[in-house]
């Protein structure tokens, strides 16, 4: 696990390309701020998401492709 800077409040579309192409071929887990994640998910995808605090969503990204495959809020975890 490592800190990357780009994930700060205020992160778009341009920092997870970064994120992307410096780590090619890599499963990654971002853990970052709304609405940045929401927005970066509406960007990638094209459809509205709403990530909750502290929810989770899993977007499978291949190339300039990008889908939702699921969206969890907090209170499934809970369960």
């Amino acid at each position: 696990m490592r800190k990357e800077n780009l994930l700060a409040p205020g992160f778009g579309i341009g920092a997870l390309e970064q994120i992307l192409a410096g780590n090619p071929g890599q499963n990654l887990l971002l853990v970052g701020h709304e609405p940045d994640f929401s927005e970066v998910i509406r960007a990638l995808t094209g459809g509205w998401a709403k990530v909750s605090k502290a929810g989770v969503a899993l977007v499978e990204v291949s190339g300039r492709e990008a889908r939702l495959l699921w969206l969890f809020p907090p209170k499934v975890a809970k369960a």
